[in-house]
């Protein structure tokens, strides 16, 4: 299955994991549900993966970076597919 599918894909899974890119879409979703605009840090957002990310999820991705919530790893790498540790889940849903 396409990350695209998966982004839109309607149905109910609670057991299945959850990558980056998706986490990205429904935490920026949430957010924006919440606050009219959302704030930005002075950081690059330039990924150098940007062109692997979904282009559902790239502008949900780049609002995370901008507001702070999500970052590179330690490697300088986002990995936009790649699945959330649940520590990775938690510091970004606890915020």
């Amino acid at each position: 299955m396409h990350a695209e599918q998966h982004l839109v894909n309607t149905e109910f899974r609670p057991n299945a994991p959850i990558n980056r890119e998706q986490a990205a879409k429904m935490l920026i979703k949430t957010i924006t549900k919440h606050f009219s605009s959302l704030p930005k840090k002075s950081k690059d957002t330039s990924f150098s993966v940007q062109n692997k990310m979904a282009p559902l999820a790239t502008n949900s991705i780049m609002s995370g970076v901008d507001i702070g919530l999500l970052d590179e790893n330690p490697n300088g790498k986002y990995k936009p597919k790649q699945n959330m540790t649940r520590a990775e889940a938690a510091a970004v849903f606890t915020v």
